[in-house]
Order: C-alpha cells, then structure tokens, then sequence
C-alpha cells in the first residue's frame, strides 16, 4: 500500500500526521468549452462523473483516476446544456458527491461576448463567479431561478462576485454591451445547492441518487425557456 507521506513503503501500520481529504471539493465550471476543475485529495482511489444531457436525460459516466483535478468535455452537441456530479470512491465504494453544476456550448452571441466565466457553489448555497472580460460599457449579470421565479440582473465588473443560488437552482448568463449599443451573450452556467456531502449538511449519498438529481435537474432546465429564450437574444 502507497503511504501517505514519505517516499517509503511499509507493510505494517504506520501513524500520519496528516489529516485524510477527500478530492472533488469545489467543483468549478467554466464558459467556453465545458471545462470542470475541482480540489484534489488523498483519500479517494478513483472518481466517476455523471453527466446528463437535459435535452435526452440520457447519463453518461466516465471513470477518472485518483490524481485528476480536471476534465474537459469534449463530446457535447452545442445548444444542450449538460449537468455534472463528481463522485470520489474509495475502495469500499462511494465517499460523496460533489456540487452538481450544469453548462452549455455554442450559445454565446453577439459582440462584443464576455469571456472567462467560471461558476463554483464551494458547498454553499452562494455562487462564486468570476468572469476574465465583460463589455467596454457595461456588464450585466442575469439570474434565472430554476424554480420559475423572477428573472433578475445585476451590475458586474470582470473580477470575482457573487449571487445567491434557491434551493432549486438558479442559471446565470452574462451580457455585455459595446459602444453603438451593440451587445453580446455569453454561455449559461447552472447551479443547485444542497446536493454535495463533501461537507457537512449534504444529502447525497449514493451514485443512484447523484443520477436522480440529475435527471430531475435536466428536466427542469429542458423545460425552462428563459434559458434559450436569452440565448436568442434579449
């Protein structure tokens, strides 16, 4: 067995100073590509990522290995949006979930377009974005509760900000506006809070009930026009 510190091996008991993490905390998603970053650990042997296109429901998992803080998708049809559950396993099976968090590709339009947007729950009900550039005269944050409620927007500059996320989630897009009145869309980002037991408070506790939520995510956003409606242009 690989010890948890120093380069050597011992067959027998060994004490650590060292406290056991689990990796896959902070799960962070970014505009672009549907790239996935999270905080590694010691503690995991392996990770499976669920993913669900909400245009199918259909799941797909990928086994990924103890070490990795990072995944692209590159197998994603531009215009769906895609939802994501990082689950850490260990050799007795499932240690917990992480954040369940949801993007899509090809749905920025206009320009100028806002870049760089990451979106991350931390385990928190609280959204922490940052965002690279946004518009030469204003950028301007949407949030789209998933549970129907009122559409609201928000003043922002490049840098790091936040915005609280419902119990049912919440999607957030970016529009930025140029000189001339021209304006540009970014891609959408998702949220739901409360899934993670990454931490305390959290209640998932299986692979089959990471899937549940997931499913019944995708459902929700399929069905929300506000998503394409703003992809459309507002």
């Amino acid at each position: 067995m690989v010890r948890p510190q120093g380069p050597a091996c011992d067959l027998g008991a060994y004490e650590s100073d060292l406290p056991g993490i689990v990796g896959g905390r902070n799960l962070r998603i970014a505009t672009g590509s549907i790239d996935l970053t999270w905080d590694g650990g010691d503690v995991q042997t392996g990770y499976t990522l669920l993913r669900v296109d909400t245009s199918t429901s259909a799941l797909v998992t990928t086994a990924l290995p103890r070490g990795a803080i990072s995944h692209t998708d590159a197998a994603v049809v531009n215009g769906v949006v895609y939802c994501f559950v990082l689950v850490p396993t260990g050799p007795l099976g499932v240690l917990g979930s992480s954040d369940l968090l949801c993007a899509a590709t090809g749905m920025a339009t206009g320009s100028p377009l806002p870049a760089g947007l990451v979106l991350a729950l931390n385990q928190l009900s609280t959204a922490t974005m940052t965002l690279a550039s946004g518009g030469p005269v204003e950028t301007r944050l949407f949030r789209i509760p998933l549970d129907g409620g009122l559409v609201t927007n928000t003043v922002v500059t490049p840098g790091v900000f936040t915005q609280p996320v419902p119990a049912a989630g919440a999607c957030f897009l970016v529009l930025v506006v140029g000189f001339g009145g021209a304006y540009g869309l970014g891609n959408p980002l998702c949220g739901l809070p409360g899934i993670s037991t990454l931490s305390a408070g959290g209640r998932v506790a299986s692979v089959r009930e990471a899937m549940e939520h997931l499913a019944a995510v995708g459902a929700t956003i399929a069905t929300l026009p506000a998503v394409t409606e703003f992809a459309a242009g507002p």
